[in-house]
């Protein structure tokens, strides 16, 4: 190779290592990236990490609610998910690198992730309604990351937050459909229901709280009386209503999705909290 060509050979190489900053060597941040915690954003927030770089043993960016996240020219490593979406929150990565020891993005619910010009390492895992956008430039190796030891300094940064225990991973386990009578009171969290008529039926005055949960059905929840339902952080499914609503049933919503039809009958009353999102079919 002639002079000539080994010095632009230089050049190329030098120019593609400066416009990627977030690619570096695993465990130490790049030149030019500030360390600060992991992330957790919820309800309707919107945040910016920007040559940033993440190390946790858990997950390290979670988005819940209608948080909107853009991450640009920074590095991620976790222990567990680097990017985490449930609810209906968006994530924009833009010349970034994300490690994932069990996955690189895990995207639940009815979140979107899109991401450009950046390196997954991990697996890439999308459920729900959700989806991935690949805006090109991307990479994606599908293999484990290491996972880090949790950053021990301080952010000055507004998205961080005190010292927490890590986050434990969630998993949602199967419910048999809820039938709630009379003045009963029941909790519904982290749970997966389907039902081939009515996911959660209350009848009388039942106090019912659906949490962090997926609820599917012909009708996701039939209230008649004067029950109440909270509803957080969860999505409601009816192919024929997502909720029924009779008499002076309350329903009060936050951060939620619910798909399908919205039916109400004498005083019945939804009170959106916000962060909410209405699909009908």
């Amino acid at each position: 190779m002639t002079r000539c060509a080994i010095t632009l050979f230089s050049a190329l190489v030098t120019l593609t290592l400066a416009t990627s900053p977030a690619l570096g060597k695993a465990g130490a941040p790049e030149k030019g990236l500030k360390k600060a915690r992991k992330v957790k954003c919820v309800k309707n927030r919107d945040i910016v990490i920007k040559k940033k770089f993440i190390k946790t043993k858990g997950n390290a960016v979670t988005v819940v609610g209608n948080c909107d996240v853009l991450i640009e020219e920074s590095r991620i490593e976790a222990g567990r998910h680097g990017i985490k979406v449930r609810g209906n929150g968006d994530v924009k990565i833009r010349q970034s690198t994300v490690i994932g020891g069990k996955g690189a993005v895990l995207v639940a619910g009815n979140g979107d992730l899109y991401a450009k010009n950046s390196e997954f390492h991990g697996k890439v895992k999308v459920t729900g309604n959700g989806d991935m956008h690949d805006e090109g430039g991307n990479v994606f190796d599908g293999k484990a990351g290491a996972g880090g030891d949790g950053d021990k300094e301080p952010s000055r940064e507004p998205e961080a937050k005190k010292p927490e225990a890590e986050e434990k991973e969630v998993e949602l386990k199967i419910h048999k459909p809820v039938r709630c009578v009379g003045s009963g009171k029941v909790v519904i969290k982290n749970r997966e229901i389907k039902a081939n008529d009515v996911g959660v039926k209350v009848v009388g005055s039942c106090d019912v709280h659906i949490e962090g949960s997926i609820v599917s059905g012909e009708r996701g929840i039939a209230v008649t009386g004067s029950g109440t339902v909270t509803v957080i952080n969860s999505t409601i499914r009816g192919t024929k209503a997502a909720m029924a609503l009779t008499g002076s049933a309350t329903v009060v919503a936050e951060g939620s999705t619910f798909i399908g039809k919205i039916r109400r009958t004498g005083t019945a009353k939804l009170e959106d909290k916000g962060g909410n999102t209405f699909k009908k079919k």
